[in-house]
This record gives C-alpha cells, sequence and structure tokens, in this order.
C-alpha cells in the first residue's frame, strides 16, 4: 500500500475517535455538572456524532470499494490457473511424442549400428 493510499485512511481514522472523544467527552463533562449546556453545546455531541458516524461510512465504503478489487483480481488469476493447466496439457502431449521420437530413434540406431558391423 502506498503512502497515499494510507493518507485517507489516517483522516478516516482520526476523524472517527475525535467525533467518537467529543462525545464522551460531554458525556462526562455533562454528568459532573460542569457543562450547564448552553445552546451550541447542546449540539456539540449532535456535531461529534455526525463526523464520527461521517467518517465511519466512508472507511466503509472504501474497504468495499478494496474488496471489488481484490474479487477482480482474484477472477483474474483464475482465469491464468486454467491457462496454465491447458499449458501444462500442451507440455505433456509434446513430452509423450518425444518419448516416442526417441524411442524410435534408439531403433534407428540399433540398426545402423548393426548394418556398421557387418
Amino acid at each position: 500500500m502506498s503512502e497515499k493510499e494510507k493518507y485517507p485512511d489516517l483522516i478516516n481514522i482520526i476523524l472517527f475517535w475525535t467525533g467518537l472523544g467529543l462525545i464522551i467527552l460531554w458525556v462526562v463533562l455533562k454528568l459532573l455538572g460542569i457543562i450547564n449546556t448552553p445552546v451550541w453545546q447542546q449540539v456539540l455531541p449532535y456535531v461529534g456524532a455526525i463526523f464520527g458516524a461521517g467518517a465511519f461510512y466512508r472507511m466503509f465504503m472504501e474497504m468495499n470499494g478494496s474488496l471489488r478489487g481484490v474479487e477482480r483480481k482474484i477472477g483474474h488469476m483464475d482465469k491464468d490457473i486454467g491457462h496454465l493447466r491447458m499449458d501444462a496439457d500442451v507440455l505433456k502431449n509434446d513430452v509423450s511424442g518425444l518419448k516416442n521420437d526417441v524411442g524410435g530413434l534408439k531403433i534407428d540406431m540399433g540398426i545402423v549400428k548393426s548394418r556398421l558391423r557387418l
């Protein structure tokens, strides 16, 4: 994975954890009574949830795209394996033919040897 491909993942992770952290911080401060919730603070957890959900959705969609790429590559590998099997069959036939040719040459050499001894 190149550096450019890692960078968007890092941004999504940072956004997700920032959103989750804002929500947790707000809840803790609210429970402790530190926050006396003006309107802008009441909206803060929703903003954090929106950022977190958006980052999570984006990461999910990118993973889905990556899986589709892997599926395509597996399909190409399947085709390549099929071609390799066909090539192996052709090689088996060629080797069988060569064995027959060598057997014929042995017989011919035997005949030549027997004639040369005369």
